[in-house]
């Protein structure tokens, strides 16, 4: 196939979604300036991974709104999810 043995089309359309949204929304500012500031943003996210789960936050609301994974099974559904979450975690570099 296309894909190499060790990694799933799920996992290559997680890939590719954590690479598009994993800065969205990311206001040019670093976390530590967001939680120092008391930005409302760090408020939100408990001053945790704040501009990673603020990008994942508006992504996956509006993924839930356009949902384009209706036809997925539900495991690779929560695979998906599961592996964009901690793709995006994962950018942070603090």
């Amino acid at each position: 196939g296309i894909y190499p043995l060790w990694i799933s089309p799920v996992e290559m359309l997680a890939a590719i979604l954590a690479a598009v949204i994993h800065d969205f929304g990311h206001p040019g500012r670093n976390n530590h300036f967001m939680i120092e500031t008391r930005h409302p943003i760090a408020s939100q996210h408990n001053d945790q991974h704040v501009l990673e789960n603020h990008s994942l936050r508006v992504c996956l609301g509006l993924m839930s709104e356009h949902d384009f994974t209706e036809n997925m099974s539900k495991t690779d559904r929560s695979l998906l999810r599961t592996t964009v979450i901690a793709m995006v975690l994962s950018t942070d570099m603090a």
